[in-house]
């Protein structure tokens, strides 16, 4: 079975399974760009954990969750759930939740829960065969979250992906939802973003000092 093929039965599976899922990121990737090297990001809910374990079991996958060793979980947060088939070259990496890494040592800590609870209320159905995918603002605000907290860099990548995604966005509503993570800088970054100027976000936001 082909990559496409596979992605597909496992779509559809959980569908069939009523299993909520978003999509997170890499769409644009879905399906020949995913791979063991360049994972697939959902966000997945905690009470239907065991559904997901079994049905990626049974599509052939090895699954293994980040150590609690070497990551700490603070406040609710959960270690990521990895299913990996080497033979049809995926990776799929399975989020309870938007957390991201704390600036202080790394420690894992949920996203405001204004966030949690818009990314699920705004998800997008898709004519893909993946299907749900978040709104324009909430995908940007993830992405920044995770350059910014989880990776400290804006990839080119993320970078063309930001500075798509802002002119899908209303400022002021943005700039609100950045607000309980970014606080003040929120208005700055979101200002960064309009001129494109991205690639330095995590260096600029941690030097930023007009608290």
């Amino acid at each position: 079975m082909n990559k496409e093929g596979i992605l597909k039965k496992i779509f559809s599976s959980l569908q069939s399974s009523n299993v909520d899922y978003i999509v997170l990121r890499k769409h644009d990737k879905i399906p020949e760009n995913i791979s063991c090297l360049d994972d697939l990001d959902i966000l997945c809910k905690r009470n239907q954990r065991s559904v997901i374990k079994t049905m990626f079991r049974d599509f052939g996958f090895i699954f293994y969750s980040d150590s609690l060793e070497d990551n700490y979980y603070l406040y609710g947060s959960y270690s990521h759930d990895h299913f990996v088939n080497k033979n049809e070259d995926l990776h799929i990496d399975v989020v309870y939740s938007l957390a991201y890494r704390s600036t202080n040592s790394g420690e894992w800590v949920p996203a405001h829960k204004l966030l949690q609870d818009s990314i699920w209320k705004n998800r997008k159905k898709t004519d893909k065969f993946w299907v749900y995918m978040p709104d324009a603002k909430d995908e940007l605000i993830h992405i920044l979250c995770h350059c910014i907290f989880d990776k400290k860099k804006v990839s080119d990548y993320y970078a063309t992906e930001i500075c798509k995604l802002i002119k899908e966005c209303d400022e002021s509503e943005l700039v609100n939802y950045l607000q309980p993570i970014f606080f003040k800088y929120s208005y700055n970054l979101v200002k960064k973003i309009e001129i494109g100027n991205v690639k330095d976000l995590y260096k600029d936001y941690i030097s930023f000092k007009d608290y």
